[in-house]
C-alpha cells in the first residue's frame, strides 16, 4: 500500500549551493541551484486553535508540506534551503521528518516551514 496526497500543488524547491562571503562587510550570501518543482501536500499550522508549547527540539513552525520520500530524496534539499508556493511567498525548511512507514520503508516525508522574513 502506498499512501497518497490528496491535495498535492506544485512546489518550488531552492536549493543553497554555496554561501558566497564578502570580506568586506562579513556579510554571506548564499548562490542558489535553478529552482525545482515538485508537487506536495500542505498544512498550515492553526494560530487560533490551542496548541502545546514548543518545548523539546522540535521548532516552532508555519506548517508544514508533505511529499513523496522518494521524490524528495531525489531533490537533495534540506534544512535552511527555501520553497515557494503560489501567493504565499518564500518559505524556509526548518525540520524534516520521514513519516507514513508501510512495508519497511518511508513514503513521506513532512517538510517543516517558517515564512521567510524581511532581509
Amino acid at each position: 500500500m502506498t499512501p497518497r496526497l490528496i491535495h498535492p500543488v506544485s512546489v518550488k524547491i531552492f536549493r543553497r549551493e554555496s554561501p558566497v562571503s564578502d570580506p568586506d562587510f562579513g556579510k554571506v550570501t548564499p548562490t542558489w541551484a535553478d529552482p525545482c518543482e515538485i508537487k506536495g501536500q500542505v498544512f498550515w499550522a492553526k494560530f487560533e486553535a490551542l496548541s502545546p508549547s514548543g518545548a523539546g527540539d522540535r521548532p516552532q513552525s508555519d506548517g508544514h508540506i508533505v511529499f513523496y520520500a522518494d521524490e524528495w530524496a531525489a531533490l537533495g534539499a534540506g534544512k535552511g534551503d527555501e520553497m515557494e508556493l503560489e501567493n504565499s511567498g518564500r518559505l524556509v525548511i526548518t525540520e524534516i521528518a520521514p513519516k507514513a512507514h508501510y512495508g519497511g520503508k518511508f513514503h513521506h516525508v513532512h517538510v517543516g516551514f517558517v515564512r521567510r522574513r524581511g532581509s
